[in-house]
């Protein structure tokens, strides 16, 4: 199960690339999938194989940053935090 899911990591790295969201310069849902995904892996404190693959890859903790940034940017202009 970790192979496979470590070749998931790698092509979801490939995919993602040098773009700011998955599909390029715009957030959509599938990045709401991935982030989903991703930031459990990039902020847990267990020491498990798939948690260490991800916070060693750059574009994933940048990825996670930026989304994080994304989502609090949208919270605020709609009011969301305030609910």
């Amino acid at each position: 199960i970790y192979a496979a899911a470590k070749q998931d990591l790698l092509a979801l790295k490939i995919l993602l690339g040098e773009k700011a969201y998955l599909l390029g310069d715009q957030v959509s849902s599938y990045d709401a999938a991935v982030f989903s995904f991703l930031s459990p892996l990039i902020e847990s404190s267990f020491d498990g194989e798939l948690e260490k693959e991800a916070q060693a890859t750059a574009e994933f903790q940048d990825y996670v940053m930026r989304m994080r940034k994304k989502l609090a940017t949208t919270s605020s202009e709609t009011g969301a935090a305030d609910h």
